[in-house]
């Protein structure tokens, strides 16, 4: 085939930063049913992009994750800023539910989620985010995402973090597979690629300590001000991501 050959897609699971608003699939407070759940908004743009690629690539493997969960959930009450409260970490897992299911029934596997992009990240208001402590994360994986999946006899695999392998999220990360049952719970972790190339070779101290867990390179992209983004400056991240534990999907 020509282009790229590329087999891999991430979908934002409700709005991210490249959104023209702020969305997500159900913003009926206390809705922990998912009653109100409602994919609308992407049926009428990503779903028919998603439906295009795998008509030219029927393998393409389909990673999704949300910048934020619905405002109701987080203590700011809204998708910018705050963090997710714990008394809605089952609401949040139907809603992972509902997504995967909603998917498939149009016909779009997703292979893959993680509970969060940038799990260390408050935007400052900007755009959508949700920060989670390594225990919050683990905890809803651990209790709540993973056991969801398995009743609703989802086979979608979850990977955490979904962010920087710079010191305070090898840290973090580190935090997380401390508990033996987060780690059973996963697939891998995902790793953003931000923090400058030498960092990325934080990652095999992790990968050393598990090694049966897979590593994934989810993100990079341009940015408005940093202008030494270039072609190179990419080249030297992706290679120091693959070079030091990120494999294929």
């Amino acid at each position: 085939p020509s282009g790229c050959n590329l087999g891999a897609i991430r979908l934002n699971i409700g709005a991210s930063d490249y959104s023209t608003g702020l969305y997500s699939y159900n913003d009926t407070p206390d809705d922990v049913e998912m009653r109100h759940f409602s994919l609308a908004r992407d049926d009428e743009f990503l779903v028919p992009v998603a439906k295009d690629v795998k008509i030219i690539r029927p393998d393409t493997y389909v990673f999704a994750a949300p910048w934020s969960p619905p405002g109701w959930m987080k203590t700011s009450g809204l998708m910018i800023s705050g963090s997710l409260k714990d008394e809605f970490m089952p609401a949040l897992a139907n809603y992972f539910v509902k997504y995967v299911q909603g998917y498939a029934e149009r016909g779009i596997t997703i292979d893959a989620v993680s509970p969060q992009n940038e799990t260390m990240c408050d935007t400052g208001g900007q755009y959508p985010c949700c920060t989670y402590t390594a225990g919050q994360e683990g905890a809803f994986v651990r209790d709540h995402l993973a056991p969801a999946f398995r009743k609703a006899g989802i086979g979608t695999k979850i990977w955490v973090h979904d962010h920087d392998p710079n010191p305070s999220g090898i840290k973090r990360v580190q935090a997380l597979l401390s508990d033996p049952e987060v780690e059973k719970s996963i697939d891998g972790i995902a790793w953003h690629c931000y923090c400058g190339p030498e960092n990325a070779t934080n990652m095999v101290s992790v990968k050393a300590a598990h090694p049966n867990l897979n590593f994934y390179h989810t993100e990079n992209g341009p940015h408005v001000i940093i202008k030494e983004r270039t072609e190179r400056w990419w080249a030297a991240k992706v290679f120091g991501m693959l070079q030091n534990g990120c494999g294929m999907f």
